[in-house]
């Protein structure tokens, strides 16, 4: 049996969920007609444009094509076929930077904070970045002994001073 205070509560309680679900829709015994549904509205196709003046830019073999369309003309322009660039290897990059900054290709790779092997370290992973493209900055990072953060940062500090745009593309 419940008290006047637990029955109370339980009525207050059944009043607050009624207000917050509303009234329960009301049952329909009968199933209202169906209505025929609209027809679609038929798009016709544009007719296709038919140019009066078509300019080629540049006369190279057909490669890839940059189409331009202005108002009453085309500009076609064939993109010069780029020569493959040569992958290099991350030991070749680390040789060559240490051959031309002088500093040991140890010193590089290792932990002193030197400001000269800082810009050494800065110089090989923007160098790294630029020429081995199949290289992610998280395998720079690993090969370098340090972690990728440290690339990026490493890779932003040396294109500010150098006023440089970034290895590899935005990095903010």
């Amino acid at each position: 049996m419940l008290s006047d205070y637990e029955r109370e509560l339980s009525t207050h309680y059944a009043q607050v969920r009624k207000r917050l679900r509303g009234e329960p829709p009301k049952r329909i015994m009968a199933i209202p007609p169906r209505s025929e549904p609209e027809p679609e509205p038929v798009v016709e196709p544009e007719p296709e444009q038919i140019f009066d003046f078509v300019l080629y830019v540049n006369k190279a073999p057909l490669v890839r094509t940059l189409v331009y369309s202005k108002r009453d003309f085309v500009v076609i322009e064939n993109e010069q076929p780029q020569a493959p660039v040569p992958r290099k290897s991350f030991t070749d990059v680390l040789k060559d930077v240490s051959r031309e900054t002088g500093v040991p290709a140890k010193m590089i790779l290792g932990t002193r904070r030197q400001r000269y092997i800082m810009e050494a370290r800065r110089y090989f992973w923007h160098r790294v970045a630029c020429e081995c493209p199949h290289l992610s900055i998280a395998d720079i990072g690993r090969r370098s002994g340090y972690d990728h953060t440290s690339v990026l940062h490493g890779l932003k500090r040396y294109a500010e001073l150098n006023g440089l745009p970034y290895a590899r593309g935005s990095v903010e």
